[in-house]
């Protein structure tokens, strides 16, 4: 169920997916191979990262990856966000993802003139951490439920703990939309 407007202009708050379980491997994105993690450049254009620079290989954002579902690190929170590219790294395979709506991957924040990666540690600036085989719950398939989830959204906003809310900690409340 989508709770956010993270994925606006794509999926709508209230929407429900369907996510069939999947291994890395089968997820559809644009794929790179690196050494390193360390000379990852972000490109932006008109306020939103389009671009990654892997030290000169660089992956363009494309509608066409898969939405996934995962478990985000350290938070625990359920995201659903696109895939913006699988990386092969030391004979490991990750996802780096980010929401449609959103203006840069979920593994990178930007403060004022700062900002850095959460490859594999985060100290609270990222929504996540690489997308890791563990964290990932599957990846959306077949057609949309538009709205359906809004009854729950609202209950799970005035009912503590709710129960699979993927917002719950994070300080976002429910809005009807985006």
């Amino acid at each position: 169920m989508i709770s956010s407007c993270s994925e606006k202009g794509y999926l709508n708050t209230g929407d429900i997916i369907i996510n069939s379980g999947t291994s890395i491997e089968d997820v559809n994105a644009p794929e790179v191979t690196v050494d390193s993690l360390l000379n990852v450049t972000p490109v932006f254009e008109n306020g939103k990262v389009t671009q990654l620079d892997f030290s000169g290989q660089v992956v363009n954002r494309t509608d066409q990856a898969d939405i996934v579902t995962y478990i985000s690190n350290p938070l625990g929170a359920q995201i659903i966000h696109r895939v913006f590219t699988k990386v092969h790294y030391r004979g490991q395979t990750f996802l780096i993802t980010q929401g449609d709506a959103n203006p840069y991957p979920d593994q990178l924040w930007i403060k004022g003139e700062k900002g850095g990666w959460c490859w594999d540690q985060n100290s609270g600036y990222c929504i996540s951490t690489l997308v890791t085989s563990d964290a990932l719950v599957g990846k959306k398939i077949g057609p949309t439920i538009p709205l359906a989830g809004h009854v729950k959204l609202f209950l799970c906003d005035i009912i503590p703990f709710c129960d699979g809310h993927s917002n719950l900690g994070t300080g976002y409340k429910y809005v009807l939309s985006c």
